[in-house]
């Protein structure tokens, strides 16, 4: 446990899951009830579940989750008024966290914690010898942003998740006016798909993605295999009516609130065909939960609203190298 501001009482301490859940699920909700999702609120209601469990049961569930790693700072009556929390994760550059649900309860904010909260699980990572940290903020917060930024964040990318809710006649009509035709990938297509992928979803990223190799698969064997295991995956190459490649587009079931679909337009092609791919998803693939594509903010905006989809929110995604360093007073030199 650390001390900042001992004249008001407050202390940061590592979380306790057992002990701490209610308390967290009650915090994120009052500070990001205008912006939760229904996966959002499906983990709030997940932690308020589990705080209830036993002793035992709790252990069970300890040893599967990760999101209840990191820090909480209490007030001087020992209530939880702030939260940070830290997910680990393997990117590219090797071990690293990604930190989330940063909140302040609202009578507390403007006075530190939040840079506290911060700190502390800097030092944390820096101690698990984490090579990265990682974070999302949504775009229009100047503020929020200073705050990564002056302790060392920097920006590496803007994505926007778009949602739609539901495909209906009027969406398939418009697609199949769009002609084109679907067929499963040949292997010659392997290296330009690779190239093209790079581009649509860059490598470094695809950690937070939800990125699958497994799904974008060219043997003939293994589609096999596929098929036969059965998960309703697809993966599938988009031809014009002239039998030009366009791209590729591959559906992903999820536990979650909607179902990815992922959108490669062919990197080499002289033809613009994204809004082709996306009319090819639509006919295509059709389930029960909404449809999300990712793409970078600057993509395909005026072609996915066309289509029905609404950008969920452009998240700024910032990352902060962590150096191994000697130094007792690291945290110093990356505060303002």
């Amino acid at each position: 446990m650390t001390a900042f501001s001992e004249n008001r009482g407050f202390r940061i301490r590592k979380i306790f899951p057992r002990r701490d859940n209610a308390a967290i699920a009650d915090l994120i909700e009052e500070s990001f009830r205008e912006f939760l999702d229904p996966d959002g609120k499906a983990f709030i209601e997940t932690l308020r579940a589990e705080a209830g469990k036993g002793v035992f049961s709790q252990l069970w569930f300890d040893s599967f989750r990760t999101e209840t790693e990191g820090f909480v700072c209490l007030n001087a009556e020992n209530r939880i008024i702030g939260l940070i929390h830290l997910i680990p994760i393997q990117p590219p550059e090797g071990r690293g966290y990604l930190i989330v649900n940063v909140c302040v309860a609202e009578s507390y904010r403007r006075q530190g914690i939040a840079k506290e909260l911060l700190r502390s699980a800097i030092s944390y990572a820096r101690n698990f010898a984490a090579s990265a940290l990682y974070l999302q903020l949504r775009s229009g917060n100047p503020a929020v942003y200073q705050l990564y930024a002056s302790n060392g964040f920097r920006s590496v990318t803007v994505r926007t998740d778009w949602i739609k809710e539901k495909t209906d006649a009027v969406d398939i009509a418009r697609s199949a006016r769009l002609r084109t035709s679907c067929a499963v990938p040949r292997d010659c297509e392997r290296g330009e798909f690779l190239r093209s992928a790079a581009l649509a979803y860059p490598p470094e990223f695809r950690w937070n993605l939800s990125w699958d190799n497994r799904l974008f698969e060219f043997s003939r064997t293994l589609r096999w295999l596929k098929r036969l295991l059965g998960g309703g995956n697809e993966f599938l190459t988009v031809r014009n009516d002239t039998g030009r490649i366009l791209g590729w587009i591959a559906f992903q079931t999820t536990g979650t609130y909607a179902n990815r679909v992922w959108v490669v337009p062919a990197a080499f092609s002289a033809v613009d065909g994204r809004g082709e791919l996306i009319a090819a998803a639509l006919q295509r693939f059709r389930s029960g939960k909404p449809l999300l594509i990712n793409c970078a903010a600057s993509e395909n905006r005026g072609i996915l609203a066309e289509f029905g989809f609404r950008a969920n929110h452009d998240l700024i995604w910032m990352r902060l190298d962590l150096i191994p360093d000697d130094s007792s007073d690291v945290l110093t030199r990356l505060s303002p």
